[in-house]
């Protein structure tokens, strides 16, 4: 059988193509749990694919077979230039076509066959092809022609320039073009809420070449958000008052940051955050720092002391993205934290026996985690778990001021923590409901000191309860949640300036909340296991961007000392001004 005129084409085939979080910071944490109740629709659905288009391509020319039906049985099928796909899977391909009589139309869907070897890897300008020869002796010889990256480009945008875009694209001129490779840098680059980068695909100068043009669209990278809640302690006040300035592309590098403060009725605090990408590879680093200020209220039975604190965390850390697709993303991210607490009571007596009433802690903290999201069609799923170690280096140690001592008995700067927390939000097969179930722990063999202790009680944990409730060693809390959109009001019923119409901007909620923590080396006289329960319901609403909360009314259904109230307000609001 002589094969003629089957030749190559060189155009592209057509295709569509979280930083350690501030631990404890009020307005960073309210900040963040706002902003992941804002669209429901986001919350399930996978991440948006981002876009590639093609221009300039082709029409295929080669000339239609005109062979007639004879047939011929292959004893051999040989592939040149065949470099990116592993022999065995081309083999398993060839075994079907061997040693069987095939017309000409058979060998054609062979090379179709193995062409999508290459489509499935992501090698989409990448096929096989069969050249002119006449086969002999039932041999048949394939070529590949493995397409390849031409010129790379950048359209830049008002805020992004080329050097916040091209050093973290991986693929380079004159290696194999992957359009998963392509899809996974895109959906890095794309994790700015301010940029969207989409690729423009186009036939090379050279053949078998793929221009890759990158065109961002943007807008402006800094903004201004405001907040208030009652997710303060009753000694420092209640009532919590912040505002958050964000940075999306700092310094011009695809840099980010933020620096945020914090106030209550007693307290002030600050925090700053730093984060640039180091490499192609999803490779970054970046740096946190808080500090809050505090003077206690009236404890009863302590009238005549004057109690204030201060609380000092710095960290450095490594983040590393080992999965980014379209249904999973995995990284990995590694810290060193300092953290100095110190509590002061001005008081004589206390000065005389407790060496200038100082009580200390610095501990160093080694700690890692993984963040592991999974999206599926009408579900979410997020995972971390989390280990950190104390270690007695760099100025950890507990009570290491002239004079000072911990402030817990038993506690060190030295401890192994486990932890971790889990979050799967689900789309309910009724009243466009949605179901959330969250839950969280840390468990450890030794005695904290505050600052890593666990809490269970307020408004993220237990509702029903004040914040804080329960504080120990180890402990977990749990948390089951429906929301129902309010459908009220007209459809086409919204507010000035908002976004959506008021039924998609309202949802009802539903809850049930529980905690339980136990003392890891419990004191005579201490309880060492406690739980709290509770239930309730609540509103989240979106009227605006100016106007963006949540309300929840908890009922405890177990009662301690500590919490007598039959119910509980839980509230927060956030207003974006830029």
């Amino acid at each position: 059988m002589a094969l003629y005129g089957i030749g190559q084409s060189n155009c592209p085939s057509e295709a569509q193509v979280p930083t350690p979080q501030p631990r404890d910071t009020a307005g960073a944490v309210q900040k963040k749990d706002i902003e992941n109740q804002r669209e429901r629709k986001n919350r399930l659905h996978p991440q948006q694919e981002p876009e590639t288009e093609v221009e300039d391509e082709q029409e295929d020319t080669t000339p239609q077979s005109t062979q007639p039906q004879t047939t011929v049985t292959l004893s051999s099928i040989t592939i040149e230039d065949a470099t990116l796909l592993d022999p065995e899977a081309l083999d398993r391909v060839k075994a079907d076509y061997l040693n069987r009589p095939l017309t000409f139309d058979d060998i054609e869907k062979l090379t179709d066959a193995l062409s999508d070897l290459y489509h499935q890897a992501g090698y989409v300008t990448s096929r096989v092809y069969i050249p002119p020869q006449t086969i002999k002796g039932g041999q048949l010889t394939l070529k590949a022609a493995e397409g390849k990256v031409g010129i790379i480009t950048v359209e830049s945008g008002r805020w992004f320039k080329k050097r916040s875009v091209l050093p973290y694209v991986t693929l380079d001129r004159g290696e194999h073009f992957n359009l998963n490779k392509l899809k996974r840098d895109l959906r890095r680059i794309n994790q700015n809420p301010d940029r969207n980068v989409r690729a423009i695909l186009k036939a090379g100068e050279e053949t078998g070449q793929t221009d890759i043009n990158l065109k961002v669209t943007d807008q402006f990278p800094i903004h201004l958000s405001t907040n208030w809640d009652n997710m303060g302690r009753d000694l420092i006040g209640t009532n919590r008052l912040g505002t958050t300035a964000t940075f999306n592309n700092l310094l011009g590098f695809g840099d980010t940051g933020w620096a945020t403060a914090n106030f209550t009725r007693r307290s002030f605090g600050h925090g700053e955050h730093y984060e640039i990408p180091v490499s192609s590879h999803g490779t970054s680093i970046g740096s946190n720092y808080y500090f809050s200020n505090l003077l206690l209220g009236t404890i009863q039975g302590l009238e005549n002391f004057r109690i204030t604190g201060q609380a000092q965390t710095i960290s450095g850390y490594v983040k590393q993205e080992w999965v980014n697709t379209e249904k999973y993303k995995i990284a990995q991210d590694v810290s060193l934290n300092f953290v100095d607490l110190e509590t002061s009571i001005n008081n004589a007596i206390t000065r005389q026996q407790v060496g200038g009433g100082r009580f200390n802690d610095s501990v160093r903290v080694l700690r890692t985690g993984v963040n592991i999201e999974r999206y599926g069609q009408s579900s979410r799923t997020f995972v971390r778990p989390e280990a950190s170690l104390g270690l007695d280096i760099l100025g950890g140690d507990v009570a290491r001021k002239p004079g000072g001592i911990g402030s817990r008995l038993g506690a060190g700067s030295q401890f192994l923590k486990l932890s971790g927390s889990a979050m799967h939000t689900q789309q309910l097969p009724f009243l466009n409901a949605l179901g959330i179930f969250r839950v969280s722990g840390q468990y450890t063999p030794d005695s904290l000191v505050s600052a890593e202790q666990f809490q269970a009680g307020g408004a993220f944990t237990v509702r029903g309860y004040k914040e804080g409730t329960l504080i120990a060693d180890k402990g977990m809390v749990s948390s089951v949640e429906i929301r129902v959109p309010l459908r009220v009001f007209p459809k086409d019923w919204k507010l000035p300036l908002a976004e959506q119409s008021l039924n998609d901007a309202l949802e009802a909620v539903g809850f049930i909340d529980h905690g339980y923590t136990m003392v890891a080396n419990p004191t005579p006289g201490t309880n060492q296991n406690q739980s709290i329960l509770g239930t309730g319901c609540g509103l989240r609403y979106r009227l605006t961007k100016y106007l963006v909360g949540w309300l929840d009314l908890g009922f405890p259904l177990l009662l301690n000392a500590s919490n007598k109230q039959t119910a509980r307000l839980h509230f927060g609001v956030q207003s974006e001004l830029f």
